[in-house]
């Protein structure tokens, strides 16, 4: 099959020179892969080689939904980058975001979770701050507004 002027019948991989450091995560998107290599988070796709992001740098973690990313910074801040159509970048609006911009957050965070229009990061004082799509109530705020990033603390064991 022919795409994109490719024909992936024939076409093999090769190896990419790498910046810096080895790659210590990855995260794919629908526009492009992204990457981080000593720290720096690293944006590639199939025309451009590997270029680093604005604000990137330090970073320790990243998870990538459809069209954005959420990255993890050593000091447990959280950054976030493009598509935000349904306010999944936990900024309080639906504008995407051309450069990572940090979340606001209440505390610092400790790990990452996104799916394809969602965004999830708990914090160290274990709470949960969501953001994004909500049709389908998969955020588990009830039928909250989907640009309204939600705070809630560790759920309730519920027993039947």
């Amino acid at each position: 099959a022919v795409l994109n002027g490719v024909d992936w019948n024939t076409w093999t991989p090769s190896a990419v020179t790498v910046p810096a450091q080895n790659i210590t995560d990855i995260a794919i998107t629908r526009t492009g892969t992204f990457f981080i290599s000593g720290g720096q988070v690293y944006s590639w796709d199939t025309i451009n080689s590997p270029m680093p992001l604005m604000g990137g740098a330090d970073a320790s973690a990243i998870a990538a939904g459809t069209d954005h990313l959420v990255v993890l910074f050593n000091n447990g801040k959280v950054g976030v980058y493009g598509g935000n159509s349904s306010g999944q970048l936990g900024l309080g609006s639906t504008v995407a975001a051309q450069d990572i911009t940090l979340v606001t957050l209440e505390d610092t965070a400790d790990q990452i979770a996104v799916g394809a229009s969602t965004t999830f990061i708990r914090l160290t004082n274990g709470k949960v701050f969501a953001a994004g799509k909500n049709t389908q109530y998969q955020l588990g705020l009830g039928d909250r507004p989907a640009s309204i990033p939600a705070l809630f603390g560790r759920p309730e064991l519920l027993s039947w």
